[in-house]
């Protein structure tokens, strides 16, 4: 099993955002109570839709707790490449997906072979997408 966490998550985490930083934490919790050392995963969309902010704040520790959380060892970034636009391309055409919506889902979906990816996102339309193991937050 892989996590996969859709940009806004990682916000919440990175910034403690309540009441969906406990509500994320619970989440986690619950899916890895029982499994240890969970691979996690973003897209590079992640990275820059998380910074735009910041960076326009020009709130320079917060960049800096993006950038480390960004640049973890066990965190794998799955780029943009020509599978995960084919892969967008289909999700936003069936399910209506915005652009970065279908992007993310995309990215969750090759990130790791079928049903072995759990979603988590804040979006409630990425629950309508049958292919995708997802958690609402």
């Amino acid at each position: 099993m892989k996590l996969f966490l859709d940009a806004c998550i990682i916000t919440y985490l990175i910034e403690a955002k309540e009441p969906f930083f406990s509500a994320v934490q619970h989440t986690l919790r619950t899916i890895c109570e029982d499994k240890r050392n969970i691979p996690v995963a973003i897209s590079r969309l992640s990275i820059f839709e998380c910074l735009v902010e910041p960076v326009r704040r020009h709130d320079h520790a917060l960049v800096k707790q993006y950038r480390s959380f960004f640049s973890r060892q066990d965190l794998k970034i799955v780029e943009i490449d020509a599978a995960v636009m084919e892969r967008a391309l289909h999700l936003r055409t069936s399910y209506h997906l915005r652009t970065p919506d279908a992007l993310q889902a995309a990215s969750a979906l090759e990130s790791a072979p079928a049903g072995s990816v759990v979603f988590i996102g804040g979006n409630r339309s990425f629950a309508h997408v049958s292919e995708l193991n997802s958690r609402i937050i």
